[in-house]
């Protein structure tokens, strides 16, 4: 089962896609989410905007499944979750330094 995306960390340092960018899921991680999804750890009530910071944590409390790595042998992201625009003015980390 695969979790794939542009990977951000949330306060709590959990790793998740951004919705923004978009993100996709294997068939064995959909099938798992279905299966958890109403699961207490998963907070099936919580009203949130942040769906995917939520499956996220489902995936990785329930299953195990925490989002790769998509970046290319370059280190080039393959999903994008600002404008073009930005994209040009964003400085990224230092070299060494979490992304």
């Amino acid at each position: 089962p695969q979790l794939l995306g542009r990977r951000f960390r949330d306060y709590g340092r959990n790793l998740f896609n951004s919705g923004g960018a978009g993100y996709v899921l294997s068939r064995g991680a959909l099938s798992a989410y279905a299966k958890h999804k109403d699961d207490a750890v998963c907070m099936p009530s919580l009203k949130t905007p942040t769906e995917d910071v939520q499956i996220a944590k489902c995936l990785k409390n329930t299953v195990g499944i925490e989002p790769e790595d998509t970046r290319d042998s370059e280190g080039r992201e393959r999903f994008h979750p600002f404008a073009p625009g930005h994209m040009l003015t964003i400085k990224p980390p230092a070299q060494g330094q979490p992304r």
